[in-house]
């Protein structure tokens, strides 16, 4: 397995090209000036978008948790800010942070929990995908580079889709492989892999809950919304008086990259998704480089610092009333 700090070098590394790139058109010294005098209104609204974002992040998962435990959003959300913090120092690290501070405070399974995150991935990878759809359909101006995220994007809904097919209509099959495949291993530890793997197969049949499937789909939509407002705000706060729809390959082309690992506050990844994904739009790369700081200190930062206090919390209170586990069918 990888470690953290060799994650957090590649993602620095990643970042430093991506910022590289973004660079090259723009005076730095010429976009902090710009950012600089971005109107208030607006970055309280991009803060206000952050927060939103973050709400309807705990609301989801709550519902996705809904068949298998009882939890309340304020069960959640200080979970969900300690993680997100965790991945905006070190990517794709901060859903096993969510995963534990929950496990251990309330006392369930972490492989279930799991599940239920790879469930998120998927919606919010084709919720991304959906408003690419809305993106195409009102205007021309589609850069190359948003194209080919927009494949990628497809084609992990794809591969996440096909894998939980497979899981969903041969579970049974897929344990005894696992079983066979576990021969080395002693019967001690094998059945505890094993309890493991069935757990967290249960989080991910969740989303076989037919009324639960809208709640999902459109509290998936409502979270990316709010980043896309977060992104237009930016943008606004500076006079930026492009289309509507040119949030949206920004958002793409972020969402894409940062499948990545990414630096800290995904530094990098974020201004080449504002750059580049701006540029077909005839935003200067000066002025989209400025969107990016303003998008970074009042969208970003705010999931940081509040984040961190999360996780400060989180680490002083581990011990709370388990939830109600669920017994109706």
């Amino acid at each position: 397995m990888t470690s953290r700090p060799s994650w957090l070098v590649l993602g620095l590394a990643i970042g430093s090209v991506f910022l590289w790139l973004s660079l090259r058109s723009v005076n730095l010294s010429e976009s902090l000036n710009i950012a600089l005098q971005a109107h208030l209104p607006w970055e309280l609204v991009a803060i206000v978008a952050s927060i939103a974002f973050m709400c309807f992040k705990a609301w989801r998962w709550r519902v996705l948790l809904s068949p298998l435990y009882d939890f309340r959003i304020t069960q959640l959300i200080t979970a969900v800010y300690a993680g997100t913090a965790v991945n905006l120092v070190v990517s794709h690290v901060g859903e096993l942070a969510r995963v534990a501070i929950v496990s251990k405070r309330h006392r369930v399974p972490a492989s279930a929990l799991l599940g239920t995150i790879a469930i998120e991935r998927l919606f919010d990878t084709a919720s991304v995908l959906v408003f690419l759809g809305v993106l195409v359909l009102t205007t021309d101006e589609v850069a190359p580079m948003v194209v080919s995220a927009s494949y990628v994007a497809l084609g992990l809904v794809i591969c996440a889709l096909f894998a939980m097919v497979v899981v969903f209509l041969w579970t049974d099959a897929a344990l005894r492989l696992a079983e066979k495949l576990l021969f080395f291993v002693s019967p001690r530890w094998r059945e505890k892999i094993l309890w493991h793997l069935r757990e967290a197969l249960s989080g991910l049949s969740t989303i076989r809950n037919g009324r639960l499937l809208p709640k999902v789909i459109i509290l998936s939509v409502l979270q990316w919304t709010c980043i896309l407002i977060g992104i237009l705000a930016s943008m606004r706060s500076l006079g930026l008086t492009t289309e509507a729809v040119s949030a949206i390959a920004v958002l793409v082309l972020i969402v894409v990259g940062l499948t990545l690992p990414a630096a800290p506050i995904h530094v990098g990844t974020t201004q080449l998704g504002f750059t580049f994904g701006l540029a077909a739009f005839h935003v200067t790369a000066p002025n989209a480089f400025a969107a990016s700081i303003v998008y970074t200190v009042f969208v970003l930062l705010p999931m940081v610092i509040l984040g961190l206090a999360a996780l400060y919390r989180s680490g002083r209170r581990w011990r709370v009333k388990a939830p109600a586990v669920r017994t109706d069918p």
